[in-house]
């Protein structure tokens, strides 16, 4: 088999031979091979940027605690390739970064093309250290290569004055100047080939949408990307993961975003890694339309409309906030979600019961305006119920009501049936039930629900339940619904301040979210034990194994110390901004 593609690899290359033609310009910019029609690209502009961040001592060190990176270590393959690395670097006198430098330090770009050909453009600043690292790797091929009896697997041939060689099945590849071309088709090399040669002009960066693409991007990113989806969304799996999702949650809260793909002709992303930040910049050449489509229920119709700031309360784990119609998602469910599945009739059902009958699109939802916020947060634990042993974050969602005064008591009303649900399910199981009670805070009632304490004895480490006390409250015209009735009251706070200070909505962004890690990792910690077990039990691991691996994911959220996105519309076009944000050791 081998050898049979080797032939067939040979006989292709030789195909190209023909005379001499004029000597290839090497300055062409790497977009210059690729054809107009490609359908992805992805270009490394800054390698020397991220090769210095990628190097800092800081990171190194960093890498260096992970226990992946320990147990890399110990696998002979990598042993292998750092011997490799070891030798390179006496052999040039560099360091591991230098050495990167040299080899990639111009530029990196890959692109896919139809016909499933795949282009990769390395271009090195040092040109003949690509040569000489070139025909070590053709000697390593050809040995192997004889050993196993396939000596004729590494190959060459000529095409237009440039030898095109293959080291294996499935790769073909060539090095002009400092470019090393590699393709996973013949055909691939051949046509980057004769684009270098010819200079036609005829490229990518001709294409109206990779130029407008690009062109969207914000700064300068050290990473570009750039997909064409009129040609993805032919991909018949493509198109079922956009509109074949029937989970009413997943709707709920990704559809802007599966609108802006399905409706763009081109998606663009830039990346910059700054010294406390990683920054993504998305791009859709279309924002979704409103009107009357199925998921205009998630797009802010108005100039100045769109989702709230987060509301902020101490120890906050996450924030999601969202510019989301319910009525008018609930009245698109046909068309959102045509299946009936049994998890929406009981939902349905439910709902009935909870309202009492009501109609829930035109009766209920409808009641709502398009501001839903959910925050999460570290638990705090009154004296008098004490700690459980399994600490679970609190969690809130906010909804604003169209009329407060007239549908909070209706609300209200169904969270006390639902309360009633749970404490029926408990009793059958013989477990101890919710009690309800009315508190004051800020001059307003609440109501909370407890579980008793007077069975507890060791308040060090009481039952999971003690997680809950799920309260409601009305804030002006934000309902507040709690797993917590201390979450209940700091959104009380949060609230007034923000109705104080006349906070108004983010223009145009209809998805915010911001993770801490801080709060997340000091509710880990008070859980590390339990952690530990659970990866004893579900991993087979040693103690000491599942401290290591429990330990990385400390050591993560040490360094990595929050997460921020937005999504919606900018200049008529789909955007969304991702950052990671971390802080190095010193």
């Amino acid at each position: 088999m081998w050898r049979a593609k080797a032939i067939c690899l040979v006989l292709i290359l030789l195909v190209f031979w023909v005379s001499p033609a004029p000597a290839a310009d090497t300055a062409a910019p790497a977009t210059a091979l690729i054809p107009p029609d490609a359908v992805l690209v992805v270009r490394v502009t800054q390698p020397q940027a991220l090769i210095d961040r990628l190097f800092d001592q800081r990171v190194v060190k960093f890498v260096q605690t992970l226990p992946p990176y320990r147990e890399a270590l110990a696998n002979p393959e990598t042993q292998q390739a750092l011997t490799l690395l070891d030798f390179f670097k006496t052999k040039y006198n560099v360091d591991a970064a230098g050495l990167l430098r040299k080899l990639v330090g111009g530029g990196i770009t890959l692109a896919v093309s139809p016909q499933d050909r795949t282009l990769l453009i390395v271009d090195a600043d040092d040109d003949k250290m690509l040569a000489e690292m070139h025909d070590f790797f053709r000697t390593i091929a050809k040995t192997e290569a004889g050993k196993q009896g396939h000596a004729e697997r590494v190959a060459s041939a000529d095409y237009r004055g440039i030898t095109g060689w293959t080291f294996a099945p499935g790769e073909s590849h060539a090095i002009v100047g400092n470019r090393l071309l590699l393709s996973n088709k013949p055909e691939g090399l051949k046509d980057a080939i004769d684009r270098l040669v010819d200079q036609s002009g005829q490229d990518v960066t001709k294409s109206a949408r990779y130029e407008a693409a690009i062109a969207s991007l914000r700064s300068e990113p050290q990473v570009v990307a750039y997909a064409d989806m009129s040609v993805l969304k032919q991909l018949p799996d493509f198109q079922r993961g956009l509109t074949q999702d029937d989970n009413p949650m997943t709707r709920l809260l990704f559809a802007p975003l599966l609108a802006a793909i399905n409706d763009s002709t081109w998606l663009a992303a830039g990346i910059t890694v700054g010294a406390e930040t990683v920054d993504v910049n998305l791009q859709a050449d279309r924002s979704a339309s409103a009107g009357t489509a199925p998921h205009a229920f998630a797009l802010p119709q108005q100039a100045g409309q769109g989702a709230m700031p987060h509301a902020v309360v101490p120890g906050q784990i996450a924030g999601i906030s969202l510019y989301r119609d319910l009525h008018q998602f609930y009245a698109a469910k046909d068309e959102l979600f045509p299946d009936r599945t049994s998890g929406l009739i009981f939902f349905e059902n439910m709902m009935g019961i909870f309202f009492s009958g009501k109609d829930l699109t035109n009766d209920v939802l409808a009641q709502t305006l398009p501001d839903i916020r959910v925050v999460v947060a570290q638990q705090k634990y009154d004296e008098k119920t004490g700690t459980p042993a399994l600490q679970f974050p609190a969690f809130a969602v906010i909804v604003q009501l169209r009329d407060p005064e007239r549908f909070a008591p209706v609300v209200e009303e169904a969270w006390q049936k639902a309360i009633g649900l749970i404490n029926f399910t408990r009793g059958q199981q013989a477990l101890p039930g919710l009690m309800i009670k009315t508190e004051d805070y800020a001059g307003m009632e609440y109501t909370t629900s407890y579980f008793s304490v007077a069975d507890e004895q060791n308040k060090d480490a009481t039952d999971v339940r003690f997680n809950f006390r799920p309260a409601f409250a009305v804030a002006g015209d934000r309902l507040i619904l709690s797993s917590t009735d201390p979450l209940a009251r700091d959104l009380i706070d949060a609230l007034q301040r923000e109705r104080e200070q006349a906070v108004p909505p983010v223009d145009g962004q209809h998805s915010l979210v911001k993770v801490q890690s801080a709060p997340l990792a000091a509710v880990l910690e008070a859980n590390r034990e339990a952690l530990i077990r659970q990866n004893m039990m579900e991993n087979g691991a040693s103690r000491e194994e599942a401290e290591q691996s429990v330990g990385g994911l400390f050591l993560v959220l040490q360094y990595v110390t929050g997460l921020e996105m937005a999504a919606g519309t900018r200049e008529d076009r789909s955007e969304m901004t991702i950052q990671l944000q971390y802080a190095l050791p010193h």
